[in-house]
């Protein structure tokens, strides 16, 4: 290479064969991207304990009640059924109705 080749060389570099523009992702891709982001975040994230109201919290306790009441009844009944197959009465004639 001569002296005028090298500076013609540094005065009009070689211009490349292919200009590569930045190629940016769609706006829709990064919001979609984003989300999927947030939502990962969001799964990882322990889950809070909704605070229940006291409305809530009484019928809760309500139907505890009420399960229990039931659970007590069908002890007693059961309780009866046994007396009376020892004494020897007929299973039919001694069934209640028990509220479910």
């Amino acid at each position: 290479m001569s002296d005028d080749e090298a500076r013609n060389m540094i005065r009009f570099p070689p211009k490349p064969s292919v200009v590569r523009k930045a190629v940016l992702p769609k706006p829709s891709a990064v919001r979609k991207a984003v989300s999927k982001v947030a939502d990962l975040k969001q799964a990882l994230k322990p889950e809070k304990q909704r605070t229940k109201t006291p409305e809530e919290c009484q019928l809760e306790l309500d139907q505890k009640e009420h399960e229990k009441a039931i659970k007590k009844m069908r002890r007693k009944h059961e309780k009866e059924l046994k007396k009376a197959r020892k004494k020897g009465q007929p299973r039919r004639s001694i069934i209640k109705v028990i509220p479910n």
